[in-house]
């Protein structure tokens, strides 16, 4: 009784001709072949599109990074220039654009911090160097703030203060250097 179902289940094959059974294994592998190709490719396609999306994530990262980096030395740069002006005795008026660009500056750069910390979702690394990186960055703006405020009213005192924003300075510029090396 077995075997009568075997010689049912392929009796549709025996009106088939030759050619056509002995075509009929390569046919299989090739539809086989052609799926997987697809497969292949579609999957190859959703990976390039996740590594996409995972290289622009990290490229504006890097690049918010950077961002913070220069701000950092514009700011250094704009305490020691005031500094510098103040002592060589000019107006106020002359060193006014510089303090009030040293302001944009640091309010840039804490927005762009807050930028870091709000637009994505970080990992525990990444926010241990951002907490890592936050009392720096305060430390930093706070006393290039108050170094340019006191170096108007006293050059002497304030160069004292100048020269002290350099310690959160340089520790700032070693965690941003981190950072950049781990994004």
């Amino acid at each position: 009784q077995d075997s009568s179902r075997g010689d049912q289940s392929l009796k549709f094959m025996r009106d088939f001709p030759i050619r056509v059974k002995v075509m009929l294994p390569p046919v299989i592998l090739a539809l086989g072949l052609l799926l997987m190709i697809f497969f292949t490719i579609y999957g190859l396609n959703e990976f390039a599109t996740t590594i996409e999306i995972i290289s622009s994530d990290i490229l504006a990262r890097i690049t918010l990074i950077n961002r913070m980096v220069i701000l950092s030395e514009q700011v250094q740069s704009d305490v020691f220039q005031i500094s510098v002006l103040k002592s060589m005795n000019l107006s106020d008026e002359a060193i006014a654009p510089l303090q009030s660009r040293l302001e944009i500056r640091l309010s840039d750069l804490n927005v762009s911090y807050g930028q870091f910390v709000n637009k994505w979702n970080l990992d525990e690394t990444e926010n241990d160097f951002l907490t890592r990186i936050q009392s720096p960055l305060e430390q930093f703006s706070s006393q290039a703030a108050q170094a340019a405020t006191v170096v108007m009213d006293d050059p002497a005192m304030g160069v004292v203060l100048v020269r002290s924003s350099t310690v959160p300075f340089t520790e700032l510029q070693v965690l941003f250097s981190d950072f950049r090396y781990y994004e």
